[in-house]
This record gives C-alpha cells, sequence and structure tokens, in this order.
C-alpha cells in the first residue's frame, strides 16, 4: 500500500519492491484486488504524467494557506495595535505636555543666558544650602485640590439631577394612572 502512493508521487518504483501476482487478479473481485498494469519490461505502469498535476496543486494549496496564514496574523497585529491606540496616544501626550512645561519659553539666542542663569541659580542653592521646593510650571499642588473639589461639586450636580429625573418620572406616572382611572370611572 505504501508503494503505491510512492509511486504515484514519483512515477518509479523503489529498489527491492517484487509484485507478487498470486494475491490479485487483472479483472479484479471480492477475494483479491486488482493487479496494476504491466509496462513492456513486466513492471507495474503508474502514469507519470498525473506527478507534475499533482505536485502543482499541492504547491497551490499549500501557498494559499500560508498566504491565509500570514494575512489572519497581520489581522491580529492591526487588531492589537489598534487595542492599544488610545492608551499609547495619551502617554505621547503626557510627554508631550511634560516637555511643554519643562521648556523655557524664550527664543533661542537668549537660551544661553537662561542655561547659565540656572547654573549659577544651582551652585547658588548648593553652596548656601537653601532647599526650597519647587513646582512645576503647569502643575500646583493646588491645583490638585481644585480639581478634587470641583469633580465632587459635579458629581452631586449630576446625582442630584439623576433623583430630580427619577421623581419627576414617578410624579409623571403617578399623574398619567390618575388620568387613565378617572377615564376608566367616567366609561364604567
Amino acid at each position: 500500500a505504501m508503494g503505491h502512493g510512492h509511486h504515484w508521487a514519483f512515477g518509479s518504483t523503489r529498489s527491492g519492491t517484487t509484485y507478487d501476482f498470486a494475491h490479485c487478479t487483472f479483472t479484479g473481485n471480492e477475494s483479491k484486488p486488482l493487479c496494476v498494469e504491466l509496462d513492456e519490461h513486466s513492471l507495474p505502469r503508474f502514469p507519470e504524467w498525473v506527478t507534475i498535476p499533482l505536485v502543482c496543486i499541492y504547491m497551490l494549496s499549500t501557498n494559499i494557506l500560508l498566504v491565509n496564514l500570514l494575512v489572519a496574523m497581520f489581522g491580529y497585529t492591526v487588531g492589537t495595535v489598534q487595542e492599544n491606540n488610545d492608551q499609547v496616544w495619551k502617554f505621547q501626550r503626557y510627554f508631550l505636555v511634560q516637555e511643554y512645561c519643562s521648556r523655557l519659553n524664550i527664543p533661542f539666542p537668549f537660551v544661553v543666558f537662561a542655561y547659565f542663569y540656572m547654573v549659577v541659580k544651582k551652585c547658588f542653592k548648593c553652596c548656601c544650602k537653601e532647599r526650597s521646593v519647587e513646582s512645576s510650571a503647569c502643575c500646583f499642588r493646588n491645583e490638585d485640590n481644585e480639581t478634587l473639589a470641583w469633580e465632587g461639586v459635579m458629581k452631586e450636580n449630576y446625582l442630584v439631577k439623576i433623583n430630580t429625573k427619577a421623581n419627576d418620572t414617578s410624579e409623571e406616572m403617578r399623574h398619567r394612572f390618575k388620568q387613565l382611572d378617572t377615564k376608566v370611572r367616567l366609561y364604567l
């Protein structure tokens, strides 16, 4: 059985293969299988022309499967990038704001003087051992407290609005039920 696959694939016999025609018939019946056709050298004839189309079909199907696998991998990669897109954008925006806050806001030729001033100031601080906490140019501790207070006020406003809306809805429902009740009593 293994020899037949080899012949179909390569169109030649394996060395050391013998065929016993006592185990097959040329008509083929239930007890014995059909014997293979013999060529002019009394060897089994296998169609060699089948080899090239089979290899072509195999290569074509393999290439199609590999291209589909490649497309699937790229699709997965694009999906993963899209999922992380918002988070990456927020990090980049944060670093852009940090860079903007840390840069000096004077034109280029005067930056040299500003850096010289900063070095002298740093040396003076080291010599005098005066330690003062500097806050960033764009972010103060007081702003954090103001932001938290604002968030608290907005939360309270939102909760009041939801409760008012729920109460209005329940009052409106009671009013409608009363109207419906009066209409039903009029018709009865």
